[in-house]
């Protein structure tokens, strides 16, 4: 569990020096305060399309958000799945236009 709590952490100081309240935060993702809670007291991570714009938000970037993520390998291959996934539409859709 230690990967999900140092990522709440990261999420909660970084929220805190944005001067943001959990309902302002997500407000600002378009999603629940109670997600919010949720990623600051360990209880999970976001879903694949909230990274990008939470790693914005925080103003910090997708690899920090990375690197909190457990130690546990199947965590970090999940997460860098999701990630290359977005980043990959993102190059694709960017080619396209």
């Amino acid at each position: 569990m230690a990967g999900i709590e140092n990522f709440g952490n990261i999420v909660l100081e970084a929220r805190r020096r944005a001067g943001m309240t959990q309902e302002a935060f997500a407000n600002k993702l378009g999603i629940t305060p109670q997600a919010i809670s949720k990623w600051e007291n360990g209880g999970g991570y976001p879903s694949a399309e909230l990274v990008m714009p939470l790693a914005k938000a925080l103003g910090v970037s997708v690899e920090e958000l990375y690197a909190a993520i457990s130690n546990d390998k199947q965590e970090k291959s999940k997460l860098r799945r999701m990630i290359d996934a977005i980043v990959g539409k993102a190059c694709y859709t960017f080619r396209e236009a």
